[in-house]
């Protein structure tokens, strides 16, 4: 599996894992939502990063 194939399938993952919380936590308040987002997406960026030189690795 191709590096961008692979960003793309966790991304979707990430986005949907990020979409099921925010429904479980049924959240009246859209500046709470905004913030939790912003947290997953820091988090996804994070994480994806850290996984970068793993991935490289592999594909050499």
């Amino acid at each position: 599996m191709s590096s961008k194939k692979h960003r793309k399938k966790l991304k979707r993952i990430y986005l949907k894992t990020q979409l099921e919380q925010i429904i479980a936590l049924n959240i009246p308040s859209s500046d709470y939502a905004l913030k939790l987002s912003e947290a997953f997406r820091d988090f996804g960026r994070a994480a994806l990063n850290a996984m970068k030189p793993i991935i490289q690795e592999l594909h050499k």
